[in-house]
């Protein structure tokens, strides 16, 4: 088990980790003696985490929870972690680590380098020694398809600038997209031949009508300032442009459809897993590139 020391919790890339970690502790109102109200439960493990099909390398935080209330996690764990792609039948057995958080604390992040298939459905098996087992299962998300539309250009008298517009069709993504990000990448000097600058987009539709796919239109006119602040009278030259949606499965669907924390702070209600407590998601990331 290797032994990690980060600054800032674990991190991925923008996505972080959804944590959700439920502890319950009781104290008998007679003579005060301590009471585990997990040693008798058939909860055993809290996991939680995402499969992200954009990362060579997956991590799931994993809490034995038959132990005493406020036990630091520092101790080795009883448990061995494996995914089952039930798709085709491949078993991955993950390796612990032993992080220290931000605040001090200890915890157990198992990670495998397993690349997530889209379609493909994983099951995340979490054993104890004794045969007790908590599990969860999630679906990679369908992959969209990306069509890109001819740029439409307009000059309205008002406007010190031409306006451009284009619209990116993402057929087969039936539902709203978790993020939207553009990206123009300008070329640079040879030791650093390209300049990506990012453009954060509303993942809103341009379109009512979302059976076949998701709509997006991208607007140069109001990308133009953050533009011009980033690379502004450098006369660097633009090479290309990209779009990148970030997709969830529908294991992130939460209860009713919408994100009520009230009603997701209650425990179990935004959860699947079995004989545990958190929740396991996976997620997309797709792009579509061109040039002007």
């Amino acid at each position: 088990m290797s032994r990690l020391l980060l600054k800032s919790g674990l991190t991925g890339r923008r996505t972080g980790l959804l944590a959700v970690l439920v502890v319950a502790f009781a104290l008998s109102g007679c003579d005060g003696t301590e009471v585990d109200p997990f040693l008798s439960t058939d909860r055993y493990f809290s996991i939680y985490g995402s499969l992200d099909m954009q990362l060579k390398t997956q991590f799931l935080r994993v809490v034995q929870i038959d132990t005493l209330f406020g036990v630091d996690d520092d101790a080795p764990i009883d448990a061995v972690v494996r995914s089952i792609d039930l798709s085709d039948g491949v078993v991955e057995v993950w390796r612990d680590s032993l992080i220290t958080f931000a605040d001090g604390t200890h915890g157990h992040v198992f990670m495998s380098d397993l690349r997530i298939k889209t379609g493909h459905t994983y099951r995340i098996e979490v054993e104890r020694s004794d045969g007790a087992i908590t599990s969860a299962e999630t679906t990679g998300p369908p992959e969209p398809v990306a069509e890109v539309g001819a740029p439409h250009v307009t000059s309205p008298p008002e406007a010190p600038l031409p306006v451009g517009t284009q619209k990116v069709f993402w057929r087969g993504l039936t539902t709203e997209p978790y993020r939207v990000d553009l990206y123009y990448r300008y070329r640079s000097v040879p030791a650093n031949p390209f300049i990506d600058v990012r453009v954060p987009y509303s993942t809103q539709s341009s379109s009512q009508d979302t059976s076949e796919g998701w709509e997006i239109t991208v607007d140069y006119n109001q990308d133009r300032a953050v533009l011009n602040e980033e690379i502004g009278g450098t006369g660097l030259r633009l090479a290309g442009v990209a779009m990148q949606v970030i997709v969830l499965a529908e294991d992130w669907v939460p209860p009713g459809g919408v994100w009520d924390p009230e009603i997701l702070s209650q425990p179990g209600v935004f959860s699947n897993v079995t004989n545990g407590f958190g929740f396991v998601g996976s997620a997309g990331r797709y792009s579509a590139e061109w040039v002007l």
